[in-house]
Order: structure tokens, then sequence, then C-alpha cells
């Protein structure tokens, strides 16, 4: 079983590097306000956010409420079902205001009428272990929906929908050192509009629309005080869309691909007891082209990437009182910035983007919060001591509750 699942895993990958996707390289390893305040280090720290990544690791993580604030809005709220203690299995649901975004409906192209945006219906988790190796399971369904029907077809009458599927599969072989997580997802919409006379016709429709993500890590045998865990990821992306006229001819085409490769090594170091620090290394290529298509006209290509060589990430989150934990971090990505607008002209530039971190994480029993503390407050404080108006004190709380 063990043999038949890893050979899963890595003809998936396989079959990634032959297909495209679309995304947003700085959310490759995003997470909680945990692991954000430590340098957006979710990719090398165990956390339950390493469930988006590694869905296998939803096995670590059963009966909990988990909820997510950001700028005022509770906007992300989930729950974890332990069952069966003899062969136990995870359960997960998690819903969000947090809508799906796709860029070639954004009103650029030959689509102007649907929305770019799909609500976020459902994302499932579901973990178990097969001869004592966790596999964990996810799902995320997005989608909306119009149509206006009438007696006879007039300019009254249209149909316009928008829906995205996110499948993802996760291992973690060799007694949970390695982890393995797979994900591919699906978009596809419906635009029809009134011809002018009796029917309604496709004014686009989708062509391509797939996402494919890939990432491993391994936590090697403790050295000391030290773990390092080697990771990649892969990520390829491809969204494209077709416009058409109101007599079905093709008006044309556009594409945008992305491809994106992290390697690195991270490390974990118990530096005293209940402190820990946090590294990571590596380089991390992203690259886009846009292609624009019309009948008649030759091909345009835009071409633009950033190559991170390299890049870093420093984190701590060490104990200070029984029931409050200290966090800082910081990312800094070493850049060079290509741009080809037209193929006869090409802009480089190079500078470095580093970004700093505060936070804290509370305990109480069974109810956790990690902050992201906002900076304005602590120059600032509150109001009436500084007269300066502070929007939020943080600016982003994970809550945890464990009912277990």
């Amino acid at each position: 079983m063990k043999k038949v699942l890893i050979f899963t895993m890595l003809f998936a990958f396989i079959l990634g590097s032959m297909a495209f996707a679309n995304g947003d390289a700085e959310d490759f390893a995003g997470g909680s306000a945990r692991v954000e305040t430590m340098g957006y280090v979710n990719n090398i720290v165990r956390d339950v956010a390493n469930i988006w990544i590694y869905p296998s690791t939803i096995n670590s993580y059963p009966n909990q409420f988990y909820g997510e604030f950001f700028d005022g809005d509770f906007d992300v709220a989930g729950v974890h079902f332990g069952f069966n203690q003899d062969n136990p299995w995870v359960l997960g649901a998690y819903f969000s205001e947090d809508n799906y975004y796709h860029s070639v409906l954004s009103g650029g192209g030959p689509s102007k009428a649907t929305s770019p945006y799909a609500d976020q219906r459902i994302n499932l988790f579901y973990g178990r272990n097969f001869n004592d190796m966790p596999f964990g399971f996810s799902l995320g369904i997005y989608g909306n929906s119009q149509k206006q029907e009438n007696d006879t077809v007039s300019s009254a009458s249209y149909e316009r929908s928008l829906k995205r599927y996110e499948i993802g599969f996760g291992i973690s072989p060799m007694e949970q050192k390695l982890d393995i997580g797979f994900m591919v997802a699906f978009t596809s919409w419906t635009e029809k509009e009134w011809n002018g006379t009796d029917a309604l016709y496709d004014e686009s429709k989708p062509k391509g629309n797939m996402d494919l993500m890939l990432n491993f890590r391994y936590w090697m045998d403790p050295m000391d005080k030290c773990i390092l865990v080697p990771h990649l990821g892969f990520y390829k992306s491809k969204q494209g869309i077709e416009g058409y006229a109101s007599d079905n001819t093709l008006l044309g085409k556009y594409t945008i691909s992305e491809t994106v490769i992290d390697l690195g090594v991270g490390m974990n170091y118990e530096a005293a007891e209940d402190v820990l620090v946090v590294t990571n290394m590596g380089i991390l290529f992203d690259s886009y082209k846009n292609e624009t298509e019309s009948p008649g006209n030759p091909t345009t290509e835009t071409k633009r990437s950033y190559k991170n060589i390299p890049y870093f990430q420093i984190g701590i989150d060490a104990k200070v009182l029984k029931w409050m934990d200290f966090r800082a971090g910081v990312s800094s990505f070493w850049r060079k910035y290509t741009s080809e607008p037209v193929p006869s002209r090409k802009y480089t530039s190079s500078y470095a983007s580093t970004d700093t971190y505060l936070g804290l994480g509370f305990h109480w029993g069974d109810l956790e919060l990690d902050v992201s503390v906002e900076e304005d407050f602590l120059e600032n404080g509150p109001y009436f001591v500084s007269g300066e108006s502070t929007d939020y004190m943080f600016e982003r709380v994970s809550l945890t509750y464990y009912f277990d």
C-alpha cells in the first residue's frame, strides 16, 4: 500500500509537469497568524495551517474549532472532528468569506459581464492512517450563477456562472518524516448573452483553466538541538479565455500562464526550553507569460519573471509567560525582475524585498489566540494616550478551541 500511494503521488508530479495552472507565488506557503508572524514559515514548522499544503497532516489536529479574524472581520471558520479511537479518522470543514478571484475574467479581456469572483462554498478535509501512514484528502468548492429567462429570448435574457473545484491529496510516509502534498484545481464558467435576434450565444468560453501544485518536505533526524527540513515546491498554471461575436465567430483568445519552483532548506532549532528559532533559505523562480491571439493578426506575447536568489526567513516562538508566547519574524527576497512587454524590449531590475512581523500567542486552557500585532498600535498606543488613530490592535487573529 505504501509503495502504491508513493508511486501515485510521483506519477501526479510527472503529469503536473505537462499541464498548466494559475496563482500567486507570494501565497506559496501562507498559513495562520502563528506561522505568518514567524516569517511565513508554514512549510517548515508543524502547525494546523500545514493542512492547506499537506492534507495528511490533519490527522494530527482532531477535535478543534478554528477561526480567523482579519482587518476586523471574522472571515474563516472551521472545525475538525476526530472519530473511532481504535482506527482513528478525522473530518474537517471550513467556511470563509474569502472568494476565489479569476484573473482572466477581470473585465480586461473579451468578457465583461461575468463576475471574476466565485463564492467559497466549502472546504472539506478527510484524514486517516493506512498501515500507520497518514493519508489526507481535501476538496474545495467555489461558485455562483445567475440566469434570467423570458417567454421569448430577448435582451433581458442571459446566463452566467463561475465554478471552481480544488482537489488535494497528501501522504506522510517514513514514520511521518516525509510529507507530500498534491493539489489540482479546475475552473469553468458560462457566459451566454442575447445574440440580437432569437437566441443566446456564448460570449466567452474557458480554455484550459487548470492549476497544479506539488510540495515535498523531509524532516531529517535531529542533530543536537537542530532539525533540518529540506523542501521542494512546484506550481504550474494556465488560465485562458476565448471571446466570440453574436454569430459565434471567434474574436480572440487570451491566456495567462505561470510557473513557480521553490527549493530550500529550513531548520528548527530548540534554542532553550519553550524557545523555537526557525530559519529557512532557498531559491524561488516565478515566471509569467501572457498571450493574445486574434484572427488575422500575429500572436502577441509578454513575459515577466522573478528570480529570488536567494531568499531568507527567520522566526522565533518563545514562551515568556505561562499564558503568553512572543513571536517575531522576517523574510527577505533578493530579487531579479525581468520584463519583456514586446519581443524587442527587455527590462531588468535587481532589489531586495524585506518584510518584518510581530506576534503574540495567548493560552487559556483549551483556548488559544495567535495574533499579528499592528505596528501602528505599538508606535501610537491607544487613542486616549497619543491622540493618534489606529484601526486595530491586532491585524490578524487565529483562534483555536480544543474540545477533545
